[in-house]
């Protein structure tokens, strides 16, 4: 479940579609096509729903979208989830707005470690040092949840569930690499770059020690 948003909710909904999951996306606008935002989402919206998944708002069919729409649909993704996980998200992010509300509800909060040099990095590292449980691979996320993973099933996707930025960093790490040297070699934007590392750790396809990233 995520909010439809550009970034990493887009990517989150794809990756479900791709992994043959149920995916939902909590709008902050009506459920007419021609009010649901982003407009960039349109066609990831149908595709969601031509997966199985569903399309969910609170507000009139053609209530346009609105600033202050999106703090109040976000305890809904909080309400509904049975755990909040934060990627990025900067100091004054809506995000953490979801993070609190998740807290408020008695719900698991998840956070993913990223560069000290990065503002998106404020939040996770700020809910870490508040008591949000790290999450450094897909392992941490699922031991906690209580779940299990076919691990035969991940090594038989051969990367067909990653961007093409996703396949550059697996191949650039043909041997363990810190994640400077990794960035150096990656010539793409450092954000889009780190955001990639951390779904191919999420995908189980990458992990991420004191001795650096590497392959599983």
């Amino acid at each position: 479940m995520s909010g439809l948003a550009l970034g990493i909710d887009g990517v989150a909904h794809e990756a479900a579609i791709k992994a043959g999951l149920t995916t939902v996306a909590v709008v902050g606008s009506g459920l007419e096509w021609n009010t649901i935002y982003p407009k960039q989402h349109l066609g990831l919206a149908k595709e969601i729903l031509a997966a199985g998944g569903a399309i969910i708002s609170e507000m009139p069919a053609n209530h346009a979208p609105r600033n202050y729409n999106f703090p109040e649909r976000n305890r809904i993704m909080a309400g509904m989830s049975h755990a909040v996980l934060i990627i990025e998200a900067t100091a004054k992010s809506g995000t953490l707005i979801t993070a609190r509300l998740a807290l408020d509800y008695n719900r698991d909060v998840f956070a993913v470690p990223g560069s000290i040099f990065s503002e998106q990095s404020y939040g996770p590292h700020m809910l870490i040092s508040h008591g949000a449980t790290p999450v450094t691979s897909s392992e941490d996320l699922i031991q906690t949840l209580g779940l299990t993973v076919n691990s035969s099933a991940l090594k038989k996707m051969h990367l067909d569930d990653c961007t093409n930025l996703e396949k550059k960093i697996y191949a650039a790490l043909s041997e363990p690499l810190s994640r400077p040297e990794l960035l150096r070699t990656i010539t793409d934007d450092v954000r889009d770059a780190n955001i990639a590392i951390s779904l191919l750790e999420m995908k189980g396809y990458v992990i991420e020690s004191e001795n650096g990233l590497r392959r599983r």
